[in-house]
């Protein structure tokens, strides 16, 4: 019975150190390259697809986020919240995480837009900005055309080539 009771004394004094580094936070936005500052990037190949960031980019626009300075943290760990909408952290690249949500026209700093993570604080401070964005129908897509239509001509004029080199001989 003492040797329990000091166990649990011991378990109790410990607790409080187990808890260090498993920390819950916040890292708010300040407006760093809000829409009005930040660049217009309407080319699909900068973006990921509709079906990769759950949105349709054509008809909502797209805005790229990155999470810099996001040492320790990473992208399975946080999320962006955007006037209470969540969204999943895409990838990351360095210290850079980046996310992708719908175009929002007239973004301001509010408590509404933050990342949230969960575990260990970052061990440098982060910076959320606006990187690029596109508003909604100003995407460019642009179309990849199929292996025959760019074969079958190029097939074509390789054989009036040879056909008319056999013919001068």
């Amino acid at each position: 019975m003492k040797r329990v009771l000091i166990t649990m004394l011991i378990v109790v004094a410990l607790l409080p150190l187990m808890t260090i580094g498993a920390a819950d936070g916040v890292i708010p936005w300040d407006g760093n390259g809000a829409p009005d500052g930040g660049t217009v990037l309407c080319d699909s190949t900068a973006y990921p697809t509709s079906d990769a960031v759950g949105f349709d980019i054509e008809a909502e626009g797209i805005m790229q986020w990155n999470l810099a300075n996001s040492d320790g943290l990473t992208e399975e760990n946080v999320t962006l919240m955007v006037n209470g909408v969540e969204f999943d952290a895409f990838s990351k690249t360095g210290s850079v995480i980046k996310f992708f949500t719908p175009y929002y026209e007239g973004l301001t700093p509010t408590p509404d837009i933050n990342v949230t993570y969960i575990g260990p604080a970052p061990t440098t401070t982060p910076v959320l900005t606006i990187s690029h964005y596109c508003e909604d129908g100003g995407i460019i897509i642009l179309e990849v055309p199929e292996f025959p239509l760019i074969a079958v001509p190029i097939a074509a004029i390789v054989g009036l080539a040879f056909f008319f080199q056999r013919r001068k001989e």
